[in-house]
């Protein structure tokens, strides 16, 4: 089967207490909702490149930091 480096969707239902404590723990960790979700399908034991863990949200010229 033939891999690409290319992000795609993946939409799953889950209870919103868990989407809730994945916001919180993001935010806490000053990361966004898809890193932490990639960091711990790595902990899973998922293959996630450091790559695949940067930012990838556009930003404006005029957004401050």
């Amino acid at each position: 089967m033939a891999t690409t480096d290319r992000d795609v969707p993946l939409q799953v239902e889950i209870p919103d207490r868990v989407r809730r404590s994945v916001r919180i723990r993001a935010a806490a960790d000053g990361d966004t909702m898809r890193t932490c979700v990639l960091k711990a399908l790595r902990a899973y034991g998922i293959e996630v490149k450091e790559s695949d863990l940067t930012d990838r949200r556009q930003r404006h010229a005029n957004d401050s930091q």
